[in-house]
């Protein structure tokens, strides 16, 4: 059959025109998640950085996780399941987050956990919640400390009735197979640090 048009196959061989288009449609599939791993690999520690200062904004917890590492994820997971699993209440922690038990907890992903938690926690203080959307984000500078990190320094401010309260902070993001992520902040240093990282 050669030399005939792709467009005529079903007129030839009606019966490998479901298989043709099944792959197409999985070629087109893989090429799109190619070029989603590829966008991401390929933005810099400085975008991420801002890409994760937007979720902090909107409160969105789930644009937030997605420019973390995942062994942040898993070290922050375990920490807190060691903290529920010693807890007097676990029944109240696993209402409060809406899970079953502790076990609910282990099964789920630790980037499902990080969702669930900072959600929960902001959930119950809205102003706080209110508050973070007003907080103005600036990459400052950024220091190259390896070939697999890099330090971003940053400032956070917000007006406080007409009084701009400010402060400096910064972050270390690390190499992943996604490109590069936030590994640490100075709130996740402690329990990087206690899950023994």
């Amino acid at each position: 059959m050669k030399g005939i048009a792709m467009a005529n196959i079903h007129t030839y061989a009606p019966g490998l025109t479901r298989v043709y288009r099944l792959a197409v449609v999985a070629l087109l599939c893989l090429s799109l998640g190619m070029a989603a791993a590829f966008a991401q690999s390929s933005r810099t520690p400085k975008m991420v950085a801002e890409a994760y200062m937007a979720a902090v904004n909107q409160t969105n917890w789930r644009a937030a996780a997605a420019q973390m590492h995942p062994q942040s994820l898993e070290v922050i997971h375990k920490v807190f399941i060691d903290a529920f699993e010693n807890s007097t209440d676990q029944t109240s922690l696993a209402n409060l987050y809406g899970v079953k038990d502790v076990d609910g907890f282990k099964q789920m992903p630790p980037e499902e956990f990080f969702i669930r938690f900072m959600s929960t926690i902001i959930g119950k203080d809205p102003q706080f919640a209110e508050a973070m959307r007003h907080i103005v984000f600036k990459v400052e500078e950024e220091e190259v400390l390896s070939d697999s990190e890099v330090m971003i320094r940053y400032s956070a401010s917000i007006d406080n009735d007409g009084s701009i309260v400010s402060d400096v902070d910064t972050m270390v993001l690390r190499l992943s197979s996604l490109g590069w992520k936030i590994y640490s902040t100075p709130d996740l240093e402690p329990l990087l640090k206690q899950g023994g990282q």
